[in-house]
């Protein structure tokens, strides 16, 4: 939606901070939380190499994480959200690929 609304280009993301400043506006009041893993406490990082790149149609960014937590849970896997909007647990393997086809720094 905030792509929808700045001519196809995503916000900062180069901070949890600028991150929820940017989508703030896009959620209901009170959902200050969606920006926070609920176990740790921690916020959620953005993909800072992300910031203000352009989106090309729908599927630009559909193998990318865009969000992800700084560290994995006890189980050794950690939430990823896509930029098709899904969201997946991945393990470790799997998140050092993500990291970096995504450009993590």
């Amino acid at each position: 939606m905030y792509a929808d609304d700045n001519d196809n280009k995503l916000p900062d993301l180069s901070d949890a901070q600028s991150m929820k400043t940017a989508f703030t506006r896009y959620l209901p009041r009170g959902s200050e939380k969606a920006f926070v893993q609920p176990r740790t406490g921690r916020p959620y990082q953005p993909n800072s190499s992300l910031s203000y790149k352009e989106r090309k149609g729908p599927n630009a960014f559909v193998n990318i994480a865009v969000v992800y937590e700084d560290a994995p849970a006890a189980n050794g896997t950690r939430a990823v959200l896509f930029g098709d909007a899904h969201v997946e647990r991945v393990n470790e393997m799997r998140w050092l690929e993500l990291k970096k086809t995504s450009h993590i720094p």
